[in-house]
């Protein structure tokens, strides 16, 4: 008797939650140091259950839903995921000393922190920047401010009633206390600051105006559905719904917790999401209060990835290449959920580093998923190339698009397991200029 595997057939369910992927056309402000990233309103998306490559740029996109509390009165909730887009890296611009030429602009790659790579993803944020290669000697604006929404996805906010618009990049002329950003504007010194998005998300946020630091102030965001959003500096304490029914996160740093690294999101009947990790690399979720019969446990194990290229380049026309240097970044590299009584259900992943077969040793992105399986069958996997697999330029590291996926399966004949023929898409036309990607499909057909 024949049994068919097909990957496109696999629900991918983790944790009682499903696995879904978002992504998007374009964001509001092209920023070349910070690829595009979440979900940007007034745009079109593809959606599957498995992944999700970005028609735009040609991300890779993955969306892990590992908990979730249960809706409570009016249903307010909120979940636990762990995120994945292949733009890892952001750039820092400066000015620097090259050969006899001692102002060239220079950028150098850096793990990214504002949602590329993996992340968790749970809770609101505000986030304050720097221009790059703005300072008070050329401009006046020279801050941005932004919400950053769980997904990752930046949207910057603009200063109400004071007579000073953001400019093209989004930058302002006050700091998020009210204090100038550079002398010759004058200071808001007391009463509060209104803060509102422009790209359709219709977000309004408020701070005290005062001389000290904003990251001490409390800040209040008001959601267009008429929900709230309280915190302290970059990280939410509370989210509310019309009702006044409450969401609650706190977040205890190793020397608090007893060497754990721990987060709590729980609600008001007592129901909590618990994200711990003791020392190693590996976190521990578990819920509580949900009443369940049966315990739950996903565990997320952590590594690194080496690459061994430039992370610095030279705007010159030419954009040398410098010296290599290493580029390390913090990966997943499995991800298990358990319950009493039933099989553990494994994600695994590998990466396009200095551990990679071959000479296709790329920057570290995302190049393997190796799916659950049962009974010892050997897993489906789904292998990824990128346009740099062979190298190339650190600045076009920041927008290396996939441009081929293989979807290699088994097939069992009467308890013998035979490959199956690969599914393979290819893409192209991406490279962060922000052009359709055309997508290949196995059967010949595009899109």
């Amino acid at each position: 008797m024949k049994k068919q595997s097909a990957v496109r057939l696999i629900p991918f369910l983790l944790v009682g939650c499903e696995l879904t992927a978002v992504s998007t056309l374009f964001s509001q402000v092209a920023d070349p140091t910070k690829p595009d990233r979440g979900i940007a309103p007034l745009v079109s998306y593809a959606v599957s259950e498995f992944e999700t490559i970005n028609p735009g740029t040609g991300n890779l996109i993955y969306q892990f839903s590992i908990a979730k509390l249960p809706p409570g009165r009016g249903g307010l909730t909120v979940g636990l995921s762990l995120n994945y887009n292949s733009t890892i890296y952001d750039a820092s611009l400066d000015l620097e000393a090259w050969g006899n030429n001692p102002s060239v602009l220079t950028g150098r790659l850096g793990p990214s922190n504002t949602g590329g790579g993996w992340q968790y993803s749970y809770q609101y944020g505000l986030l304050e920047e720097s221009i790059p290669l703005k300072d008070c000697s050329v401009s006046l604006y020279v801050t941005r401010f932004s919400v950053v929404f769980p997904d990752g996805g930046r949207h910057i906010l603009q200063l109400y009633d004071q007579g000073f618009p953001n400019d093209g990049d989004g930058g302002g002329r006050y700091l998020p206390n009210g204090q100038p950003s550079c002398p010759g504007t004058p200071a808001i010194t007391s009463g509060s600051l209104t803060y509102f998005t422009t790209d359709g998300t219709f977000i309004r946020v408020v701070l005290a105006a005062n001389s000290f630091p904003w990251t001490t102030n409390l800040w209040t965001m008001y959601m267009p559905d008429g929900s709230r959003v309280d915190g302290f500096g970059s990280q939410a304490s509370h989210i509310w719904d019309r009702n006044a029914n409450c969401v609650w996160f706190n977040n205890f740093d190793p020397d608090s917790n007893q060497g754990a690294v721990q987060t709590l999101i729980g609600d008001s009947f007592g129901r909590v999401i618990n994200l711990q990790r003791f020392g190693s690399f590996v976190d521990y979720i578990s819920q509580t209060g949900f009443f369940e019969t049966t315990s739950r446990l996903t565990t997320v194990a952590w590594g690194t990835t080496s690459v061994s290229r430039s992370n610095l380049y030279v705007c010159t026309v030419n954009e040398d290449e410098c010296s290599a240097y290493g580029l390390n970044t913090n990966v997943v590299e499995s991800i298990c959920a358990t319950s009493v009584g039933t099989d553990a259900v494994t994600y695994s992943f590998a990466y396009d580093d200095q551990s990679a077969p071959g000479s296709g040793r790329g920057w570290g992105e995302l190049r393997q998923v190796a799916l659950p399986s049962a009974g010892g069958e050997t897993p489906a996997t789904v292998n990824y190339t990128y346009l740099l697999a062979g190298g190339l330029r650190a600045y076009d590291a920041l927008y290396n698009p996939v441009v081929r996926k293989e979807v290699d399966w088994q097939e069992t004949y009467d308890g013998l397991s035979v490959a199956g023929p690969p599914d393979v898409w290819t893409y192209s036309g991406a490279g962060g200029g922000g052009q359709t990607v055309i997508v290949t499909a196995p059967d010949g057909g595009q899109t």
